[in-house]
């Protein structure tokens, strides 16, 4: 792995959040990005590694205001075999 990565077990949004400060904040581009999701396969085989693989794009920042606080929200979509795996957003007082 060279690029950005994260741990699934299962998939978090610490992973994610890691993920999204270190990828391309250009809606135009995507940052391709590995994933290692842990499983417990067997007791012959109690720890199963694989490799997702997929692409990250960056959508769009939105403004929101929440519990009386401003606050600037990242979209992110992580696609992987052409599908939508996950949609989701960061955030914080960017």
């Amino acid at each position: 792995m060279n690029d950005a990565f994260g741990i699934m077990w299962p998939i978090s949004a610490f992973s994610l959040g890691s993920i999204t400060r270190s990828a391309s904040h250009d809606p135009k581009t995507t940052t391709p990005i590995e994933l290692v999701r842990l499983q417990e396969a067997n007791k012959a085989d109690p720890i199963m590694a694989t490799i997702l693989a997929g692409h990250l794009k960056y959508l769009v920042r939105e403004e929101l205001q929440l519990a009386g606080y401003k606050w600037s929200s990242d979209k992110f979509e992580l696609k992987g075999d052409g599908m939508v795996l996950v949609k989701f957003q960061q955030w914080g007082q960017f």
